[in-house]
């Protein structure tokens, strides 16, 4: 059997362009073909980056709500083009829900559930398709189902639908485990309560965050997504996904971060 690819993905929940590229990848690493999907020459490894766009701008010369929905023009053509985008690839697009107005919206909770996710089941192996889901759904919830994901209760209400799948890897999550030692023994449906609490109030949690994003400044991630080699090669951008991945089977050099 061909060794897998190793991609990063760097992606934050604001970020239109990221959603495209989560809804390709959960799509490719569930098996699913067609449109949307992947083509792949051998199997593919992904691991998430979660970050936050708010360090990235300041250090890069953005506004608050990025360099493209600062400039209006900018901010039309990239929706149409994301609407086109999205109709290829048969991935549903609404935009950004209207609370209180159209646009970026606090993603610090959810992203910080998404790190704590990642870090209890990325270790365990055969869990990118669920890590894939994940991000698939909170983008989906965002971007076409116009919910606002910096309301805890949306963020409870993603994490009750996708705990109990994950559960069984949870549950045995040395990462998590050290966190919260009676994870192991909490009923799956408490189990997503105490996620979304250790999200909000653990440090070493939000650490994990800004860690990911002092990483992306460092690397010189002016935005998002960004996917990037085992190699070291960076990509940026949703039509960049394919090209990345052939590159990464071209160049499958090890890291020890990748």
């Amino acid at each position: 059997m061909s060794a897998a690819t190793p991609l990063q993905f760097w992606f934050e929940f604001n970020s239109t362009y990221s959603y495209l590229v989560a809804v390709y990848l959960s799509r490719t690493l569930s098996g699913q073909t067609g449109p949307g999907t992947l083509t792949l020459r051998q199997p593919l490894r992904v691991s998430f980056k979660p970050l936050r766009f708010g360090p990235v701008f300041q250090k890069f010369g953005g506004q608050a709500t990025g360099p493209i929905l600062s400039n209006p023009a900018k901010a039309a053509y990239m929706f149409r083009d994301l609407k086109r985008e999205a109709s290829y690839a048969a991935i549903p697009f609404r935009g950004y829900p209207a609370h209180p107005q159209p646009g970026p919206v606090n993603t610090g909770p959810v992203t910080q559930a998404t790190a704590l996710l990642v870090d209890c089941l990325e270790p365990q192996g055969n869990s990118q398709r669920l890590l894939a889901h994940w991000v698939a759904s909170v983008y989906h919830a965002f971007f076409a189902d116009q919910k606002d994901i910096s309301q805890p209760e949306v963020v409870r209400a993603l994490l009750e639908a996708f705990v109990p799948p994950a559960a069984p890897l949870l549950q045995t999550s040395v990462y998590l485990a050290r966190l919260a030692p009676q994870a192991a023994t909490t009923p799956v449906s408490a189990l997503p309560a105490l996620i979304y609490q250790l999200a909000v109030d653990h440090p070493e949690v939000r650490a994990r965050v800004r860690a990911n994003t002092e990483e992306a400044i460092t690397r010189q991630m002016f935005g998002a997504p960004f996917l990037a080699t085992a190699d070291g090669e960076l990509f940026w951008g949703h039509d960049r996904l394919q090209r990345a991945v052939q590159w990464g089977e071209d160049h499958p050099v090890k890291t020890a971060n990748l």
